[in-house]
């Protein structure tokens, strides 16, 4: 795909854009040529695989439907690692993150019909591609789920963010040492912007599935829910069903979720709408996407805060100040990450006394 560069090795071009167009998703791990400063690095490995890339930049039309595994250890996508086994657990530590973004970008590029169209010869490659995703969901499968103790927080990330926790992962991050016995997920989704309403609902079926597979298997532990811009967008479409116009309508969900949910913290949220009793900030009316059914939110409205500040272009239609959008961290962290712990531990205090 990005072309050969690494040092060694016969060079080649990166593929022309009529063969990168049709892919949908590329998912590494363990990849040799993994080279410091790609966008799509997942782990905690850090510098360059045994074979870098001498030009990363060839892998830019990938970029953003690749995620490469790798972490601290691995003698081959980490230089100087000395630990094998790191190299051989990755389906098993991260099988589930890699099937829900294949997954997710599959969805993306089968629905946008700007990659693959169902009429054509690609048919055959999206049947392959599936049969592969249900071999992973098969591995994934035998991997018994992780309950935490404490909190699960789940992070959806804001449009144009790297995979991962984005922003918001430095507030997840505090809500975990407060809570003890606490872990974090970061939502796997294309948070594309140009591509806003393919990619959202993509994020809700997504996010869909992790909760209500998270509930089933955990039901003793809390969920934290916490989205940034398209993120919070994601979580509440999630949870009050879709009902904002361009959107497919989906339903709110049932209370063995929601009854497990102790907060939801939100920024920027476009789908914010006026009168909402968790609207938070200076703002005034709605936002981008107002919902035409808001009582979808009804069962947690109690435990969630939507902060929206006014002059954002995203939750006030009509605000035309990006840097309040992108400010939410300074200025609001504290008080979000103080309202998530209150309400985390009267959840605990709740369940103790039953």
């Amino acid at each position: 795909m990005c072309g050969v560069s690494s040092v060694g090795f016969p060079a080649t071009k990166p593929q022309p854009l009529n063969i990168t167009n049709k892919v949908a998703a590329i998912v590494l791990m363990g990849d040799p040529s993994t080279t410091k400063g790609q966008a799509f690095h997942v782990g905690s490995s850090k510098g360059d695989g045994v074979f870098s890339r001498q030009k990363p930049n060839g892998c830019r039309y990938v970029s953003g439907k690749t995620m490469s595994f790798c972490d601290a250890g691995d003698p081959f996508c980490e230089a100087g690692g000395h630990d094998l086994s790191t190299h051989m657990r990755y389906v098993s530590a991260y099988g589930q993150t890699a099937t829900d973004f294949a997954v997710s970008m599959f969805h993306l590029a089968y629905e946008s019909r700007s990659t693959w169209h169902p009429n054509t010869k690609y048919d055959a490659n999206m049947i392959a591609f599936t049969l592969l995703l249900s071999f992973l969901v098969a591995l994934v499968a035998a991997k018994p789920t992780t309950c935490a103790k404490g909190a699960h927080v789940i992070v959806a990330r804001g449009s144009l963010e790297p995979q991962g926790p984005g922003a918001m992962g430095e507030l997840a991050e505090k809500v975990l040492k407060l809570v003890p016995g606490s872990d974090i997920e970061s939502l796997v989704y294309p948070a594309l912007y140009n591509e806003y309403l393919e990619s959202q609902p993509v994020g809700v079926r997504t996010l869909t599935s992790v909760i209500q597979a998270y509930v089933k298997n955990c039901p003793k532990t809390q969920l934290v829910l916490m989205g940034y811009s398209q993120g919070a967008h994601v979580i509440m479409d999630t949870i009050c069903g879709a009902s904002s116009t361009g959107f497919p309508a989906t339903l709110p969900q049932p209370s063995f979720v929601t009854d497990k949910i102790s907060s939801v913290i939100l920024l920027g949220d476009p789908s914010l709408t006026e009168g909402q009793t968790f609207h938070v900030g200076t703002s005034v009316g709605s936002g981008m996407f107002p919902r035409n059914l808001p009582a979808g939110c009804d069962s947690i409205a109690k435990k969630t805060v939507s902060v929206c500040d006014k002059g954002d272009p995203f939750c006030e239609a009509g605000g035309k100040d990006l840097s309040v959008h992108l400010g939410y961290i300074p200025v609001w962290g504290d008080y979000v990450v103080k309202e998530s712990v209150r309400l985390a531990k009267a959840f605990i205090k709740k369940a103790k006394a039953c």
